[in-house]
């Protein structure tokens, strides 16, 4: 029996544990478990590189932790039926700006959907699924004969537009690339086609070229994605040998603009899709000016032979971070291509380096279960990629 106690005992406080090392991980993060009634406060500020890398490993151990005590049946509907309910809420609470409506204090459903144009009915009972969830929450001051009042927790912040590390758009981006191509996964299983192209006719890339306002979304929500691993790479990426770094696929470029700020002797140039770049040049104008006199930003296609810029000065490097992961192989290869023939029409190329940023699958499923992996298994799944090992493919074959 006392033994059995200290299993308990351990179990119990393995699980407290678990949960507060997730809470660590997502600064501000209130537990839908504790119906967002009481906080668990976050450890210390940790260094953006140990977040990268040991964060997510704590955070799987943690909700596998959590689990334990649940029946499998539950954790089974939780996989198959609960997220996929509450992911849709989340969706169109974010599609309709209801945190950005509670930024400036707690707000009734009566309100918030006289703010939206919503119905008021429907949006309580989805703020009620949510705050179940632990995404927004009941203000305390609404007494039990007046209509709830609901506000922003941490959770429901990162959906603010203005919030510095905003999901808003990447929320939006889901909505544009998921929902209607898993709709079609079931199909795809057995034709072999991409659900996505299934779905839209068309790949992402194309959909996004021929939808100006979706693509926009898509571009603000890569530079939002951008913000915790970049700090990461450039905190590790030691650049002191290199004259010009070109950023092949860069986005908005806050990677080339950190590790410019960390560099003072380094040069730069962004290159990207022409509308991409269009937008980075402005942005670039209002918040980075100061960096312009070592940048250049120059747009292309990377799938195009001599459309990658060659570098003119001595010591260039060319990164890749994040690309070769969402294209098949063959693909994958033709920009490796690509990106040689812009190094060997440099000045230089025999002092030049190629550097390769990406997430690699193993075999062996070793990393299964893994969040970000799971995530990037998703991606490829739903989006152009045959495979997301391509990278470990091309190491093996070539």
């Amino acid at each position: 029996m006392a033994r059995g106690g200290r299993l308990i005992a351990v179990g119990v406080s393995g699980l407290l544990v678990g949960l507060a090392l997730n809470q660590a991980f997502v600064p501000q993060y209130e537990s839908g478990i504790l119906n967002g009634w009481v906080h668990v406060e976050p450890l210390a500020v940790l260094p953006a590189w140990f977040l990268a890398t040991v964060g997510p490993i704590i955070i799987h151990a943690s909700r596998r932790m959590s689990t334990w005590f649940l029946p499998s049946f539950v954790k089974l509907s939780d996989l198959s039926i609960f997220n996929i309910w509450t992911g849709h809420v989340i969706l169109a609470l974010n599609h309709h700006g209801i945190a950005d409506h509670l930024a400036g204090g707690p707000k009734s459903a009566t309100d918030l959907a006289r703010a939206t144009g919503t119905d008021s009915q429907l949006l309580f009972r989805l703020l009620r699924v949510a705050v179940n969830a632990g995404v927004f929450r009941v203000s305390k001051g609404a007494s039990d004969d007046e209509s709830p009042l609901f506000a922003n927790n941490a959770l429901s912040d990162l959906m603010r537009t203005d919030h510095p590390g905003a999901l808003h758009y990447g929320l939006q981006t889901t909505g544009i690339d998921s929902v209607a191509s898993w709709q079609h996964l079931a199909a795809s299983l057995r034709s072999g086609t991409v659900p996505f192209q299934a779905a839209y006719g068309q790949s992402l890339w194309e959909h996004l070229a021929a939808h100006p306002d979706q693509d926009v979304t898509f571009t603000r929500a890569m530079a939002v994605s951008e913000g915790g691993p970049a700090l990461s790479i450039a905190s590790q990426l030691d650049c002191s040998e290199f004259g010009t770094l070109v950023d092949v696929g860069g986005a908005s470029g806050s990677l080339l603009a950190d590790l410019l700020e960390r560099h003072p002797h380094l040069h730069g140039i962004l290159f990207d899709l022409p509308q991409v770049c269009e937008r980075s040049k402005e942005a670039w104008a209002a918040h980075k000016a100061h960096l312009l006199n070592r940048t250049r930003i120059t747009g292309g296609s990377f799938m195009e032979a001599d459309s990658i810029p060659a570098v003119q000065t001595d010591r260039p490097a060319y990164l890749l971070r994040f690309i070769l992961h969402d294209w098949e192989t063959s693909s994958a290869l033709a920009i490796l291509k690509n990106v040689r023939q812009a190094i060997l029409t440099s000045r230089h190329p025999q002092e030049a380096t190629l550097i390769i940023v990406d997430q690699v699958l193993r075999d062996d499923f070793r990393d299964a279960g893994h969040t970000s992996n799971t995530l990037r298994n998703c991606e490829a799944v739903i989006s152009e990629a045959e495979e997301q090992e391509t990278l470990q493919r091309i190491c093996r074959h070539h």
